[in-house]
Order: C-alpha cells, then sequence, then structure tokens
C-alpha cells in the first residue's frame, strides 16, 4: 500500500505502508521526519508532453517517474516505488536532495523570462525550444513570461533564434552539471533520462 500525504509527522500509519510524498519541491530532510522515515520517499511525475491539457500536469504520454530516496528510505521501500513506476510503465529516475526536472525546469523558466524581458516573444522562445526537441508547456508562454518594462538603463532588443537556443541549453547544462556535484543525481545519464 502506497499513501500520498503532506503532512508526515501527523501521520499514524501501519509498519507495512509507504508514504509517498508528491510535490514539485519537497524538502528532503523532512522525508526523515516522522515514525517511520525509512518508509518514506518521494515521486514526482514527468512533465506533460505538447499538447497536454495542463501545464504542469502529468500527461498520459510523459513516462518519467522521478523517485526521491530520503536521508533514510530503506531498499526494499525503493524497491517497491521502483516496481510501481514499472508497473505503471513509466521510466523511473532515483534522486537524492529534491527532484532533478522541478528545478531545471526553473532554471529554464528564469532565463527563458529574461530573454522575453530582453525582447524575444514568448511564442519565438517556444518555436525555438519545440523546433529543438524541448517541449514548451510545461514553460507556461502563455502566463509566465511577462514581457513588462525593461530594467532601467537596458532597451529592449532583437534576440536572435540562436542566442534563445544557446542561453536556454547553456542554462540546462549548467543546472544538470549543479545537480550532479551536490550528488541530487546517481549519474549523469540520469539527468538525460529526465529531460
Amino acid at each position: 500500500r502506497v499513501l500520498f500525504r503532506s503532512d508526515l509527522a501527523s501521520l499514524e500509519a501501519d509498519p507495512e505502508t509507504i508514504l509517498a510524498v508528491a510535490a514539485d519541491a519537497p524538502d528532503p530532510s523532512g522525508l526523515a521526519e516522522g515514525p517511520r522515515p525509512e518508509r518514506v520517499l518521494g515521486l514526482h511525475p514527468g512533465a506533460p508532453l505538447p499538447g497536454a491539457p495542463l501545464p504542469g500536469s502529468p500527461s498520459p504520454g510523459s513516462r518519467l517517474l522521478e523517485i526521491l530516496r530520503g536521508p533514510a528510505t530503506a531498499p526494499e521501500v525503493l524497491a517497491t516505488a521502483l516496481g510501481l513506476a514499472r508497473g505503471l510503465g513509466r521510466v523511473a529516475v532515483v534522486t537524492r536532495g529534491g527532484f532533478i526536472g522541478p528545478r531545471m525546469l526553473g532554471r529554464l523558466r528564469r532565463e527563458a523570462g529574461r530573454l522575453v524581458h530582453e525582447g524575444a516573444s514568448p511564442e519565438q522562445v517556444a518555436r525555438v525550444l519545440t523546433e529543438f526537441g524541448l517541449a514548451p508547456a510545461p514553460l507556461g508562454l502563455d502566463a509566465a513570461l511577462p514581457e513588462g518594462e525593461p530594467a532601467a538603463g537596458h532597451h529592449r532588443r532583437a534576440v536572435s533564434d540562436d542566442e534563445i537556443l544557446e542561453r536556454c541549453l547553456d542554462t540546462l547544462v549548467d543546472a544538470g552539471a549543479r545537480i550532479l556535484e551536490a550528488g541530487g543525481a546517481l549519474r549523469a545519464s540520469d539527468i538525460d533520462v529526465v529531460w
């Protein structure tokens, strides 16, 4: 039995229950709180593929399931989560210290916002990323990237497709390297699988 609950400390569960936190950014240290920290882990489904009805929600075409191993998560609990992923037809990636996808997506959103602020249109950013093979749906380009006024001393300018792609990819590479350096991913190929 797998139970999803955000308030782990107050949950009374039988010794066989696995407590799975389903959130974009659970506090990894919080997974060690509560009466049975060895039975706690985090689960995060992958971002939707293009055309998903609700940006940010899992879609049937998304095959990723990130499994956040807490500091005290027991090996058999991790094995059960991996079996759950397999049973759901998902590709599982085990992480430590936080989920890979949401952390990298946050960095990508910020860079896309900077590009729009400097002069690119949200549609241009979405097109460039889509043509490269990244789904723009998680960026929420329709609402999350206000054009706004540039900061004092800055002027809006034409931003080329090449600059958009280079800056967005550089941002993703840097974010992935930092996650790997901090031990958030077990190996570089896990980051590739997430993306």
